[in-house]
Parts: structure tokens; C-alpha cells; sequence
């Protein structure tokens, strides 16, 4: 159990330090498809667990899924939070840079 919850809780570190390079659209697939498949296996453990009656195997896969559900979470937030703060810096960017430019019109007159 120990080793399970360590690996699982490694990934997300493993990842995020290896991430700050750019990957091809081909690792990227891989990455997300992995991301997205890994807590349904876990789900699926789960209810083999329950139904097969080892109730002994149920606090790691109930700790596995957590993990699991909780990396996804995190990857979809930064992929999403990401994309939303470039917006925003983009548009803030270009209000500074219009209101630089009133500015300096002004300043002319």
C-alpha cells in the first residue's frame, strides 16, 4: 500500500519536472490519454474490490483512484488556467499599450 500511495504521489512530481520541455503532439496524446484512462482502471478496481469481497485492498484503491482523480484535476486546471492567463495578459498588454498611446496624444495637444 505504502509503495502504491509513494509511486502515485511521485507521478505528478515526475511529470511536472519533465514538462518544462516542449513535447510533440504525438507525447501530448499520450500524455492526456494516459491522464484520462489511468483513474478509470482505478474505478474499475475499486468495484472489483467491493464485489470480489477483499475489502483488505479497498483503502489502496480507494487511495489510488483519489490520487489519480486528483492528477487529472490538477493537469485540466493548469491546461485551462493557462490558456485563460495568456488571455488575460494579452488583453491587459494590449490595454496598457492603448492607453500608453491616449496618452502620449494627449500629451501632444
Amino acid at each position: 500500500m505504502v509503495t502504491i500511495i509513494l509511486l502515485l504521489s511521485c507521478d505528478f512530481w515526475t511529470v511536472k519536472t519533465q514538462s518544462r520541455n516542449p513535447a510533440s503532439s504525438a507525447e501530448s496524446r499520450i500524455f492526456w490519454l494516459g491522464l484520462i484512462v489511468c483513474p478509470i482502471f482505478w474505478i474499475v478496481f475499486v468495484f472489483s474490490t467491493i464485489f470480489s469481497f477483499k475489502i483488505k485492498w479497498l483503502a489502496v484503491v480507494v487511495m489510488g483512484s483519489v490520487l489519480q482523480w486528483a492528477n487529472l484535476y490538477g493537469y485540466v486546471r493548469c491546461k485551462l488556467g493557462g490558456q485563460t492567463n495568456l488571455k488575460n495578459m494579452a488583453q491587459n498588454y494590449l490595454g496598457v499599450q492603448i492607453f500608453k498611446q491616449a496618452m502620449r496624444k494627449t500629451q501632444e495637444l
